[in-house]
């Protein structure tokens, strides 16, 4: 599941309520521009349900947790191609 990030915003993965596991890729036109995230959880709740946790990150993404949403925000100076690969559970929803 592909989807841009425009310079400076923001896109919500909205996961189902059930266990989950993906990866999302990250790239923009920089050297320094790339990221990797493993997003897993298993269902709505407090935070120690849900996570995020990098594989390498060119600091680009600024990645949180809100329950079941998953808020990624592009610092970068232009667009942001992503991907999420879904490894386990439903696909997400990009908002």
């Amino acid at each position: 599941m592909d989807f841009l990030i425009p310079a400076n915003s923001t896109k919500i993965i909205k996961e189902s309520n059930a266990p989950f596991s993906q990866i999302l890729f990250v790239q923009g036109w920089a050297g320094d521009a790339f990221g990797s995230y493993v997003l897993s959880g298993y269902g709505s709740g407090t935070s120690a349900r849900n996570h995020v946790s990098s594989i390498g990150d060119g600091g680009i993404a600024v990645i949180t947790v809100d329950g079941m949403e998953f808020i990624v925000k592009n610092t970068y100076t232009s667009e942001l191609y992503c991907s999420v690969l879904c490894v386990m559970g439903r696909a997400p929803v990009i908002m």
